[in-house]
C-alpha cells in the first residue's frame, strides 16, 4: 500500500481509495474478532474511532470543501 502511494504521483486518488478500502477491511476484521464481546469496551471504541477518523480524513482529501470566492 505504501509503495502504491510512492509510485502513484498522478494517480493519488486511486491510492487514497486503496487506503480507505484497507481501513474498512481492518475495521471489519477487528469488529468480527470481538463479536460477542461488550461493544462498549475501551479498546474496541478506541480502534473503531481511530478507523473512522482515518476514513473521514481520506474522504476529505478526496473531496475537498470548496470555498466561496
Amino acid at each position: 500500500m505504501i509503495e502504491c502511494c510512492r509510485n502513484a504521483k498522478d494517480e493519488i486518488l486511486e491510492c487514497l481509495d486503496l487506503i480507505r478500502v484497507s481501513s474498512h477491511s481492518v475495521y471489519e476484521n477487528f469488529t468480527a474478532k470481538f463479536d460477542g464481546y461488550d461493544k462498549k469496551t475501551t479498546k474496541l471504541r478506541r480502534v473503531t474511532s481511530l478507523l473512522s477518523l482515518v476514513d473521514w480524513s481520506l474522504y476529505r482529501l478526496q473531496n475537498p470543501v470548496q470555498t466561496a470566492k
